[in-house]
C-alpha cells in the first residue's frame, strides 16, 4: 500500500492530485494540520503533504496512508 505523498504523487500527472489532496486534509489530524500550516503557508500542495507525512509519523509512529 502507497503512502498518502506516493499516492499524491501517482495521481498528480493525471490531474486528480488536488481531488486526493482535498481528501488527505479532510483525514489529517487537526492540531497537526493547523499547526503546519501556520509555519509552511503559503506553499505547494506536494510540499505540505510531505511535510505532514513526516510529521504524521514522527507523533504517530505510523504512516499516514487515505484508503
Amino acid at each position: 500500500m502507497k503512502n498518502a505523498i506516493e499516492e499524491y504523487k501517482s495521481k498528480y500527472s493525471d490531474n486528480n492530485a488536488k481531488n486526493y489532496y482535498d481528501a488527505c486534509v479532510n483525514l489529517m489530524d487537526d492540531d497537526l494540520r493547523e499547526e503546519l500550516h501556520s509555519k509552511l503557508a503559503p506553499c505547494t500542495d506536494e510540499l505540505f503533504l510531505e511535510r505532514y507525512c513526516d510529521e504524521h509519523l514522527k507523533k504517530f509512529g505510523q504512516e499516514f496512508i487515505v484508503n
